[in-house]
């Protein structure tokens, strides 16, 4: 089954202090040598560093983030640290505005107050998870609201009647008040797939549901929720388990995607949480200019299994942590939003229907 949802060179070395491109995977060289260091382990594939090394290096001596592992280094800048990891006080749920000040749940942490998380399709709008797509209060942006003559929103426009296959579902306030907004709750849904009204108006599917063919159908785990939808086979699913325990984030008929699963499925999504993949991916590079690979590089953690994965920030809405971002896969230098590795210990997961 489908998950169908519309919820919203070759080689070329420059030497001395510089770069190394090696078939589209750039390396950064600090004054004495490569900034992909080893501590132990010999050469992996392709005369790849290999092994279990201590973890991503920065270049010209900067400061390490672990994102977890104050102690190997110290925290970048606009960090602190809390207990033995480096935290961001103005995004981490963990430590939000002071060390030890946890979001409850279903909240995230934004300029260092704790405030809701909207996952999925939802914007936050004055403090409030709206779809954009279909709210007549904030149609298509926040704030935009559709008046008497034009009082539903569908796809992100004020329209006066539904067009099929779209119903009017809720109740639409046909008075505008004073400001013009026509202040109604009706909205055009599709009922075939809207997770507000799935098969009818007002039937609302679970957290990790999405609605296919007019049906709720679970694509997370019930400990999880849906976070991104990437591809009617592969969505995201909000969690923070480390890697052993990745498979139980995704529901029976599904598996982890694999690293070339994301590239090839992803299309021009964009992940907003940190997801496992169902690699162990090494690393290469250096933060912001970066490889993740199955073959190619530096194993990830040297006590604990951290490879890279998925990340949409650095720290998440729900505090997993991804030190590096920004890096390609394989051989392509090209963003595909892996990061992480050492130090980084949780994450959701990315999971795929055949």
């Amino acid at each position: 089954m489908l998950w169908i949802v519309s919820e919203r060179a070759r080689s070329r070395t420059r030497v001395a202090a510089g770069t190394l491109l090696v078939t589209g995977v750039v390396f950064v060289y600090a004054a004495c040598g490569l900034s992909v260091s080893a501590t132990g382990g010999g050469e992996g594939t392709d005369g790849a560093v290999g092994g279990d090394g201590g973890g991503p290096s920065l270049p010209d001596g900067a400061a390490r983030n672990d994102g977890g592992d104050a102690a190997q280094g110290g925290c970048a800048a606009g960090e602190e640290v809390c207990g033995e990891r480096c935290s961001d006080l103005k995004i981490d749920p963990l430590n939000c505005g002071a060390c030890g000040k946890t979001c409850a749940g279903g909240q995230t942490c934004e300029e260092r107050e704790c405030t809701v998380l909207c996952v999925a399709d939802k914007a936050k709008c004055s403090d409030t998870c709206v779809d954009l797509a279909t709210d007549p209060r904030n149609c298509g942006v926040c704030g935009k609201g559709c008046t008497s003559e034009a009082p539903l929103c569908a796809n992100k426009i004020c329209v006066r009647d539904c067009v099929s296959p779209l119903v009017l579902c809720g109740v639409a306030d046909a008075g505008a008040d004073a400001g013009g907004d026509a202040g109604g709750t009706g909205y055009c849904a599709d009922e075939k797939n809207d997770r507000n009204n799935c098969g009818a108006c007002g039937l609302v599917c679970k957290q990790n549901e999405v609605c296919s063919a007019g049906t709720c159908t679970p694509v997370c785990v019930t400990s999880s929720r849906i976070g991104d939808v990437f591809d009617p086979t592969m969505v995201g699913c909000v969690a923070t388990v480390a890697f052993a325990q990745r498979a139980n984030v995704c529901p029976a008929g599904s598996k982890v995607c694999s690293g070339q699963e994301w590239v090839d499925r992803r299309g021009a999504g964009v992940p907003t949480f940190n997801y496992w993949t169902n690699d162990d991916l090494r690393y290469a590079g250096s933060d912001g200019n970066c490889t993740a690979s199955n073959s190619f590089g530096t194993l990830c953690g040297r006590f604990t299994a951290t490879p890279m994965r998925v990340c949409g920030k650095r720290t998440d809405q729900v505090g997993n942590s991804c030190r590096w971002v920004g890096c390609g896969f394989g051989n392509s230098a090209q963003n595909r939003y892996f990061g992480g590795c050492e130090g980084n210990t949780s994450a959701g997961a990315l999971c795929c229907k055949p």
